[in-house]
């Protein structure tokens, strides 16, 4: 049953790498079916690695060692990116985004941009923080 998610995990993850190549400025919105694959798998999974970790604690820390090594990764390429090669920044209709420093790095890479009034360099994570409040719920219900 495990290689049966792991593969719609990779549908899902295809869908989203599909959608943000070819299809990010149109109406033709094929990621957001797969961010909802991924949350459904997610929603399959966790009981799983809750019940075979046998304590929240456990569970929370093994969810935070495999998702922030990649979050801080993703947020210091963006920024190196960004800074010395080439503005990648996400940009809104008539707002412009000052030069990321370490402060909104943090508050990037934390998910806290609401709370520290940082600007949104990656809006993409707004994923990430649903699937930690749904951890956090996992593993305070259990």
């Amino acid at each position: 049953m495990i290689q049966q998610i792991n593969i719609l995990r990779g549908i899902a993850c295809l869908l989203v790498i599909i959608d943000h190549m070819f299809f990010a400025t149109s109406k033709f919105n094929i990621g957001a079916f797969g961010v909802g694959i991924f949350f459904l798998v997610s929603g399959f999974v966790i009981p799983i690695s809750l019940q075979s970790s046998n304590s929240s604690f456990k569970f929370l820390v093994r969810r935070a060692f495999r998702l922030y090594p990649v979050a801080i990764v993703v947020v210091l390429f963006v920024f190196l990116y960004s800074k010395f090669i080439k503005d990648i920044y996400i940009h809104y209709p008539n707002t412009t985004l000052p030069a990321m420093n370490f402060l909104s790095f943090l508050a990037t890479f934390a998910q806290v941009w609401d709370i520290t009034n940082s600007p949104v360099y990656i809006p993409i994570f707004w994923t990430l923080v649903i699937e930690e409040k749904f951890y956090w719920l996992m593993a305070f219900c259990f």
